[in-house]
């Protein structure tokens, strides 16, 4: 293992469920989607974009209206920033303006290996064992491992960035940490299993699962493992925190809640179905998609279910949970649909408010004081 001094932000203070973090399961709408959908929905701001074999469309989340479209075509997961929408096609990546979708840049790359991180001003391409970054701005490149005198190594999950720093699973079971701004190496794990998911760094903690069906907890200031829990079963996505748990999907079909400080076991739940990513914490819910008509929700606390968004069809691609803003709680964007080529766009909030039960008796008395009157007084005959 590389060491290297590195400075981290503190751990994340609990998020705890208050009206903004309720879990969606009322839909606020739906649209018919005409076409196919080919990657998962992203969202900048209030717009909802779609990928769909015909090109791509964004729409208003607030009242659904068609925004743009355009006649770009997605070749994976798509990422997007306040401004851009970065959209991998057949032999390019293109970057759109997310207001408009009017093409800003475009660049030749060979086929992705690994979906895209944007993070600040760059946006980060997986090229087989090559690593690049390039200007969201104007698509210059800003560096590449490609010249590295040892291969980076195979990259085939998403990376994370958190700060100044780049943390990449590569497939041969290492964590390689970046500097973001020119791609120097700062330090690499020791194996952790084959097929590294991918990570979650928060403050100066990184957590990871493996196909090798460990998850484990790193200190990467130091960088040192912390602890390493034997699963059972390949781990998918990335895992999710908040002030206690860390949380993580499986193909035993099982979501999984460690103590964050230690790594014991303290809840895992059934699914009932396989998972297509990682889970998302919301207030004191958990929940991750798969390929089935519902999205369940799990208490954080005890692992029981906790609501539930129920879908018409199976979701084609995993949900998109988009973060409260401006007073707007939060919302999820669900694109499912059959064979029959019917897909739709369901966007789900908070569901409304559910007014305490009173229990209704017989009236025996009527209701209010009783007011004693004086006696009245008459005059004598």
């Amino acid at each position: 293992m590389v060491l290297s001094a590195l400075m981290v932000a503190p751990i994340a203070g609990d998020a705890r469920a208050d009206q903004s973090q309720v879990f969606p399961s009322d839909p606020l709408w739906t649209i018919p989607i005409k076409d196919k959908p080919v990657a998962a929905p992203a969202s900048s701001g209030e717009r909802v974009f779609i990928a769909l074999q015909s090109g791509l469309l964004a729409h208003a989340l607030g009242d659904r209206r068609e925004l743009w479209r355009s006649p770009t075509v997605a070749d994976g997961p798509m990422v997007a920033t306040s401004d851009r929408l970065v959209v991998p096609t057949k032999g390019a990546i293109v970057a759109l303006d997310a207001t408009t979708g009017n093409e800003v840049w475009k660049l030749p790359v060979e086929q992705l290996t690994a979906p895209m991180v944007a993070h600040r001003e760059y946006v980060i391409v997986a090229v087989g064992e090559q690593l690049s970054a390039y200007s969201l701005a104007d698509g210059t490149l800003a560096w590449t491992t490609a010249g590295w005198p040892n291969p980076l190594g195979r990259v085939e999950q998403r990376s994370t960035a958190h700060e100044n720093w780049l943390y990449v699973p590569v497939a041969d079971g290492r964590i390689v940490s970046l500097d973001l701004a020119n791609g120097v190496k700062i330090w690499e794990t020791d194996r952790i299993g084959i097929r590294p998911a991918e990570p979650l760094v928060v403050g100066d903690r990184l957590f990871v699962g493996s196909e090798a069906k460990h998850f484990c907890s790193f200190q990467v200031s130091k960088p040192k493992e912390l602890w390493c829990f034997e699963v059972g079963a390949a781990i998918l996505g990335a895992p999710a925190i908040d002030a206690r748990r860390v949380y993580f999907v499986a193909v035993d079909n099982q979501i999984w809640a460690l103590d964050r400080r230690n790594g014991s076991r303290m809840w895992k739940s059934s699914l009932g179905y396989r998972p297509s990513a990682g889970p998302t914490v919301i207030g004191d819910t958990v929940s991750a998609p798969g390929n089935t008509a519902k999205l369940p929700a799990f208490s954080t606390a005890t692992g029981k279910p906790s609501g539930q968004l129920e879908l018409s069809e199976v979701l084609v691609w995993p949900a998109l949970f988009i973060p409260p803003a401006e007073g707007v709680p939060v919302r999820v964007a669900v694109l499912y649909g059959s064979l029959s080529n019917e897909w739709k766009l369901t966007v789900a909030g908070r569901p409304p408010a559910v007014l305490p039960s009173i229990k209704a008796e017989p009236l025996t008395v009527l209701p209010g004081r009783v007011v004693r009157l004086p006696a009245a007084r008459f005059p004598r005959e």
